[in-house]
Parts: structure tokens; C-alpha cells; sequence
């Protein structure tokens, strides 16, 4: 696991989730009889805390970067490429763990682990060209760009990232190893120095901003 990405653990045990749904829902269709119990993330230093909704939704906020090349305008009509885009948060699934499977009366501690390492890099769909966009694009939601321009943002869960959790009687288990992705959603365009608006087109980007760990249980 990278340094500095925290280790989000939920465990799922039964039908709607207690989460809200921009902030940690799982894509993946969940069967009758789950649900989401609890939301756990564990810093640095290897503590492992529980946290409301509110503090994880703060915790895939970004943190604006201003790498030289992109200067936020102070006047509206300051000629410049604004992103002008809405954010939303999601648990995203990269790959499923083994599944542990407990015939019996009592708890059964499983370690759902992965085969290997997965790399998620960030996406954008739409159309974004030259230095002065790409700097406007990642001013916005946070992330740095490259001197190809691009956006430089990766997160990466490592096989040696195995999680074990109580599975209750009568019950199989697995993880459900992923990040939590930010999708901003807007339009790109060029502010004129007579407030116009020029080259305006709709953009949507992708952006993992943290790993992840939904633990799940369902029936035999």
C-alpha cells in the first residue's frame, strides 16, 4: 500500500447500505439480506477508528494543487480555461478477494487476500487539449499534471494488502478490494477577456483518490 493512503475497512454483513450513496456504496449489486454495518479507516500510524459519514466524505475531498503552472484567476473576466464541475464519491471495485466459506456455529476468522498487485490510474472522458486545459482540469479536482499532459494520479492496492475478518455462523466472506473514486462532472471552456465563453465542452473525470477495503458476508 502506498504511504500516506489510508486503509478504509467496511464489513458488510446484511440490505440497504447505512452509507450514504455518493459517499461509500459499493457498484456491486448487493444480494437480499446485506448490508453495510460499519466504516473503518486506519491511518498511518496503523490505528483503526470509526468514522461518521461526514468524516469520510471530508476525506475524498481533495486538496487543491497549484504546481506554478496554474494560476487561479482573482477577476471573473481574467482571460483564462476555467473547469466548472460538480464532484461526486463512490466505493469502486478493482478486484474480489478470496472467499472464506463458515459451515459452522461460531465466528470463523477469514483472510480474504488478493494474487496480485493492481494499479488505478485516473480516466477522462471528453476532450481536453493543451497545457492551459489540462492545468485548468487539474486545479479543479486536485491532482497534478505531467509534462505530457496529463493527469498524475494513481492509487495502488498491493498483494501483500490482505485483510482478515470475523465471518458470522453460517455465512461466507470475502473483500472487496477497490478505492474510492471521485467522479467530477462539468464543462471545460475559455473565458474571454470580454467575460465570453469560448470552446465550451462537457468533460468527466475519474479520479481514485484513495484504496479501499469493503468487507462482505452473505449467505452459504
Amino acid at each position: 500500500m502506498k504511504k500516506g493512503l489510508a486503509f478504509i475497512f467496511a464489513l458488510a454483513v446484511a440490505s440497504t447500505s447505512l452509507i450514504a450513496p455518493n459517499t461509500f456504496a459499493s457498484e456491486i449489486k448487493k444480494k437480499e439480506g446485506e448490508r453495510v454495518e460499519g466504516v473503518y479507516v486506519r491511518d498511518e500510524k496503523g490505528s483503526l477508528k470509526k468514522v461518521s459519514e461526514q468524516e469520510l466524505e471530508n476525506m475524498s475531498k481533495p486538496t487543491p494543487f497549484n504546481g506554478g503552472r496554474f494560476k487561479p484567476q482573482r477577476e471573473v473576466c481574467d482571460p483564462h480555461h476555467t473547469y466548472d464541475a460538480s464532484r461526486t464519491s463512490n466505493f469502486s471495485l478493482a478486484i474480489m478477494g478470496t472467499v472464506g466459506f463458515n459451515h459452522t456455529d461460531r465466528d470463523m476468522q477469514h483472510t480474504s487476500s488478493i494474487k496480485k498487485t493492481v494499479k488505478v490510474g485516473t480516466e477522462v472522458s471528453g476532450t481536453v487539449e493543451g497545457s492551459a486545459e489540462w492545468n485548468a482540469l487539474g486545479g479543479k479536482v486536485g491532482a497534478k499534471v505531467s509534462a505530457g499532459s496529463k493527469l498524475v494520479n494513481e492509487v495502488t492496492i498491493e498483494r501483500s494488502d490482505a485483510v482478515t475478518f470475523p465471518i458470522p455462523p453460517k455465512r461466507r466472506g470475502w473483500v472487496d478490494y477497490g478505492t474510492i473514486k471521485e467522479t467530477w462532472s462539468g464543462y471545460l471552456y475559455y473565458v474571454t477577456p470580454s467575460c465570453g465563453i469560448q470552446n465550451k465542452k462537457y468533460v468527466k473525470v475519474y479520479l481514485p483518490r484513495r484504496d479501499a477495503y469493503n468487507a462482505r458476508t452473505g449467505s452459504l
